[in-house]
């Protein structure tokens, strides 16, 4: 059996649920962090579904009601027709705004990597997160340093990419995502 068919079914039957409730200080991010890391350490490139999707478009959203506090995030791609593919949300515990805003974004880039596309535009209503990304700011936080290589090793998965800060009203979708995970119980 090679490594990626072995790690795949261990993941596959690691209980995160469980582990994520008896080990409160870890987070779903990190579980996937460390899983790349070990695909990565073992040179293993994973299986890419075949796509006939050139292009993406990514909108994005992270949500934080308090600073920090409960938030969530909110993704939707759309293939380069404009047609919806797929919109999630989901809580990440508690964060900071800035760091709910990279959370979405690292989500989303996992979420269109199924899809296998040569290029991805991405659209934020998060100045600081663009401006952070493409290099017009420094990255001083270091948290938020910290997740911005991760979004960075991440986008080495596509052979073009681009970002565009966009106005909150033009990225509803992705915000009503990160909302509605947060109100879930």
């Amino acid at each position: 059996m090679d490594d990626y068919t072995l790690l795949k079914k261990l993941y596959k039957h690691l209980n995160i649920k469980e582990l994520l409730e008896s080990e409160p200080e870890l987070s779903r991010q990190d579980i996937d962090t460390f899983f790349q890391k070990v695909r990565d350490a073992l040179g293993i490139q994973p299986e890419r579904k075949k796509s006939k999707v050139k292009a993406l478009s990514l909108y994005t959203d992270g949500a934080s009601r308090g600073n920090p506090g409960p938030a969530a995030v909110g993704c939707v791609l759309k293939d380069n027709k404009g047609n919806t593919l797929l919109e999630k949300g989901r809580k990440i515990g508690n964060a900071t705004n800035n760091v709910a805003e990279y959370q979405a974004l690292l989500y989303g880039l996992d979420l269109a990597a199924q899809f296998a596309p040569e290029s991805i535009t991405i659209f934020s209503d998060s100045e600081l997160l663009i401006k952070q990304i493409t290099g017009a700011y420094k990255t001083k936080n270091e948290k938020l340093s910290v997740l911005k290589e991760k979004v960075l090793t991440k986008l080495h998965q596509f052979k073009a990419y681009s970002f565009f800060s966009i106005s909150r009203e033009q990225n509803t979708a992705a915000d009503a995502l990160a909302n509605r995970a947060l109100d879930k119980q």
